[in-house]
């Protein structure tokens, strides 16, 4: 942690990063508001991913730089914590001294810290809202016992009355200053302390499963010894220390009880010798007692449980839990208990010293495995020559990339041919030997594979030849013997055949690369359905004559503000399309029956019956804080006793009603205000409401399937359209493109300004021009940033502090021409992976995966519906927004054009 706080020379500057966590509505947005910016609005509105501010000081001559980053609260939300306080310094865990529950919910982030981030982080646990003194539900006592029971310091806080803030942050500051400067003098020792003697014995870890974070999560599986040996180095002396890094972790299984894993924290250096390079492991205390390891226990409320039974230990993996699904465990509920011990499970030796320490020569190593790349904390798995596996090593402080660079000064390293994430130590080959063992399958079933998915089997599978390809004509002189990028790609397609290969002069990039999607074409909109426009189409019946013309109409150009209250009903399915006026007022008779039905449901709940149910009681309390907190710079919304708040409130109260399981999530109000806003009818918002709920029902669920699976698509969407963009986020820890939450969980709600939303939402409910056209709006916006991230070389914080920093500073008009431009380009591709088809709704007639007739999928039709909105004859908005039918839209205008 400490190396991460950014002390600059002489120890005058220091950056720090400090995390706010907590339950909803404890006050976290409030504090730092008052902190940073000194204003206190009771009204701001929720967080549902996370917030970023800064706040620079001067404390005793030191510069202080503080990037404070504020995250959401409710439990749901909680599976993106560690993506915001990784590499934190400091940590300020909140709770309402009014909220007995929200104390104990921190007690589960301090376990969560201490696992993850060790000792070093800086915590301070505050207790919020004095201001409600008379309501305090937790005791002073009890809380400040706690926080020194934990290495924690306590404070009171009131951000309304602007008490005790300036105190916590200062206080924080000197604190991570100070635990800054002791880190530094003891790297100053290194040296040193690197000269003293180990003699071990090596206790080699299986290779860890491919949970990416969950190896943050659960632990990462069971840690057995397999194979030992005697080491007794000597790097004191002149021996130089290469790379030092602390907070590595082995994470062990080592425990008598099934459900424990154990993490044991290292310094890991690499130290030049004489004659040789030297990797070096130890624990932080060579005479390591497991006694006191601290175990976590698999909690039965883990969003994934399993456990295992002895027996299934050796042949663990089928019961595991994807990469997919471990990526979202949820941490809140992990236990820390000691380890029990006993004499027969000793793990030092009668020397004192840890057997867990290891040490090898760099001219031993074989191959390096590395974690998949964006799934948080990283680890390595060391394989030697003679095909021992040393215990994985997991980088809590950090990533493993420095020490990746300093073994690559010492030795050469190459991607495995066989598995993208192995680095194996270089050897000379000749170029038969490299193609005699390319294709480890049938050719029949690589033939098999092409046709399900061409893309990403080019990409995977036939980069190796390029690898191979270079190799070979790098074997001498890189100057004499490069060959130019065309006649590369010529003599691969000559050796296989069909491939589509991009020619690329950039170096760092492999030759084969993407699917060719062409030129974006140009795209401009139109001016918005008129009410005239809407009127003629429609019968004497009042059903519309040409629906398809109205849907593709309202996509290119939108609806007029009259309009809305009428379109939108029939936009979000409240009306059938093909229905009379006549039958849509006997509709609405019904619905306003049910609806008040409900919602005398919840009415005639009494005081007494509430208290019985917690979930209700929940629910109520939530909307409240929730309602008094959305859109209140709407004048629809601002002020006090607002009728348009009771009616924000009422819908969503009857809304648990009507979905009791669901009850109410945060953002859900978000989705709800645009709607009342639009229909100003208390029955006709809550039907529009319930329907728009049926698309993103999934986004709210505990399980929040629907964010996993928009997460995925939109990689593979964005991957397709730019590789190279997303080789570079994976690069920054960004490749599961986190930083997208808060758009798809409640369709760029807080992106766009209030009435650009109105605009974008009923443009989407159309379903034009394909299937997922939210995903290509957020492709639009990372195209269009691209060259700012990768310009500036932002690192991970960087990225979610810029992509947070948008937030109204889109123009969604230049977006919804690009991301149109995108669809087209990619429903033109007559090679699009069926994947991507499957995700955009795109019908194939090409060979269908399981198909074996061996017919060639070039010559495959995309079947689009493109004809839906590509011929509109009327007047035209360009991207800029000016009335042209002619302008044609720049492709390297800026997200919001001047």
């Amino acid at each position: 942690m400490a190396a991460g706080a950014g002390a600059a020379a002489g120890g005058r500057s220091f950056s720090f990063k400090v995390v706010l966590l907590g339950e909803g509505c404890v006050g976290k947005t409030s504090l730092v508001l008052r902190y940073c910016e000194n204003k206190f609005n009771d009204k701001h509105i929720t967080t549902l991913q996370a917030s970023f501010l800064t706040k620079k000081l001067n404390i005793g001559g030191k510069r202080v730089n503080l990037a404070i980053w504020d995250t959401a609260g409710q439990e749901r939300f909680h599976a993106l914590g560690p993506i915001y306080y990784r590499d934190s310094n400091g940590a300020i865990l909140v709770y309402d001294i009014t909220d007995e529950d929200s104390f104990q919910k921190v007690k589960n982030w301090v376990k969560e810290l201490r696992k993850m981030l060790g000792n070093e982080i800086c915590l301070c646990i505050v207790g919020n809202k004095i201001d409600l003194e008379k309501e305090r539900h937790v005791s002073v006592q009890e809380a400040e016992t706690y926080a020194e029971s934990v290495g924690a310091k306590h404070y009171h806080t009131s951000a309304k009355q602007n008490k005790g803030i300036e105190e916590l942050f200062l206080d924080l500051c000197k604190r991570m200053i100070e635990t800054a400067q002791v880190d530094e003098r003891a790297r100053g020792n290194g040296s040193s302390q690197s000269g003293m003697a180990r003699r071990g014995v090596q206790i080699i870890d299986d290779e860890p499963q491919d949970h990416g974070t969950s190896t943050l999560f659960q632990g990462l599986g069971d840690f057995k010894p397999v194979w030992g040996m005697e080491v007794d180095p000597e790097v004191g002396g002149d021996n130089k220390v290469l790379y030092e890094q602390d907070g590595v972790f082995i994470h062990s299984s080592c425990g008598k009880n099934d459900d424990q894993d154990s993490l044991i924290a290292g310094i890991l250096r690499v130290i030049e010798k004489e004659n040789e390079v030297v990797v070096d492991w130890r624990p932080l205390d060579e005479t390591l007692d497991t006694s006191n390891i601290l175990c976590a226990g698999k909690d039965s409320s883990s969003v994934v449980e399993w456990t295992q039974t002895p027996k299934e230990k050796c042949s663990r993996g089928a019961d595991r839990p994807s990469s997919y699904e471990a990526e979202w465990d949820m941490v809140t509920t992990v236990s820390f208990k000691k380890k029990p011990h006993s004499n027969g499970d000793a793990t030092t030796h009668a020397n004192g010293e840890s057997r867990w320490s290891f040490l090898f020569s760099l001219t031993d190593l074989k191959s390096i495995k590395q974690n998949k790349k964006g799934m948080g904390w990283s680890y390595l798995v060391f394989c030697l020559k003679d095909d021992v596996k040393l215990p994985a090593l997991h980088f809590h402080h950090g990533d493993s990339k420095l020490l990746i660079k300093c073994l690559e000064k010492h030795i050469a390293l190459d991607e495995s041919p066989d598995h993208e994430r192995v680095l194996l130590v270089k050897t000379q080959k000749s170029p038969s030997q490299s193609f005699e063992n390319l294709f480890d399958e049938p050719s029949y079933g690589l033939f098999q594979k092409l046709k399900r998915d061409p893309y990403t089997v080019t990409m995977g599978r036939f980069s190796k030849v390029t690898n191979y390809i270079f190799d070979s004509f790098r074997l001498s002189d890189p100057s004499n013997q490069r060959r130019p990028p065309s006649e590369m790609a010529d003599l691969i397609n000559d050796t296989i055949p069909g491939l589509k290969i991009n020619q690329q002069e950039e170096p760092g990039f492999e030759v084969i690369t993407r699917i060719d999607l062409g030129k974006q074409p140009e795209v401009h909109r139109r001016e918005p359905v008129s009410a005239e426009e809407w009127a003629k189409n429609m019968d004497s019946e009042g059903r519309i004559v040409d629906v398809d013309y109205i849907k593709r109409s309202i996509f290119k150009g939108g609806l007029c503000h009259t309009l809305r209250k009428e379109a939108w009903k029939f936009l979000l399915g409240y009306f059938p399309w093909n229905s009379s006026k006549e039958e849509r007022a006997n509709l609405q008779k019904r619905k306003t029956d049910e609806y008040f039905r409900m919602k005398l449901q919840w009415k005639s709940v009494s005081e007494e019956q509430e208290k019985r149910n917690s979930r209700l009681r929940d629910y109520r309390s939530l909307i409240e804080k929730d309602v008094n907190r959305t859109d209140r710079t709407n004048k629809f919304y601002e002020g006090e006793d607002n009728p348009g708040l009771i009616l924000l409130h009422d819908i969503l109260m009857t809304y648990c009603m009507y979905d009791f399981d669901l009850g109410y999530v945060q953002g859900m109000s978000d989705l709800l205000s645009p709607v009342l806003y639009v229909m100003e009818n208390e029955v006709d918002a809550f039907w529009c409401f319930v329907s728009y709920m049926d698309q993103m029902h999934q986004n709210f669920e505990e399980q929040m399937q629907g964010m996993k699976t928009q997460l995925i698509q939109l990689s593979a969407l964005l991957r397709l359209l730019d590789s190279g963009f997303c080789s570079y986020l994976e690069s920054q820890d960004s490749g599961y493109l986190y930083f997208c939450f808060r758009w798809l969980l409640i369709r760029f709600k807080r992106e766009f300004s209030f009435q650009d939303i109105l605009r974008l939402w009923e443009v989407m409910w159309t379903e034009l021009p394909c299937q997922n056209f939210h995903l290509l709006l957020c492709c639009a916006i990372l195209e269009s940033e691209k060259q700012q991230i990768m310009d500036k070389h932002y690192d991970f914080n960087d990225i979610l502090k810029h992509i947070n920093e948008l937030s109204m500073k889109i123009d969604v008009e230049y977006i919804l021409c690009k991301a149109e431009a995108i669809s087209m380009q990619m429903m033109n591709c007559k090679e699009l992976p069926q994947a991507v088809s499957e995700i955009l709704g795109i019908e194939s007639s090409s060979v269908t995966p399981d198909s074996d007739t061996g017919e060639d999928e070039s010559g495959a039709e995309l079947s689009c519906p493109t004809s839906l909105y590509q011929s509109i004859s009327t007047p035209v908005i360009a991207a800029n927004g000016t009335r042209d039918s002619t302008q044609q839209t720049s492709e390297t205008q800026s997200l919001t054009p001047a």
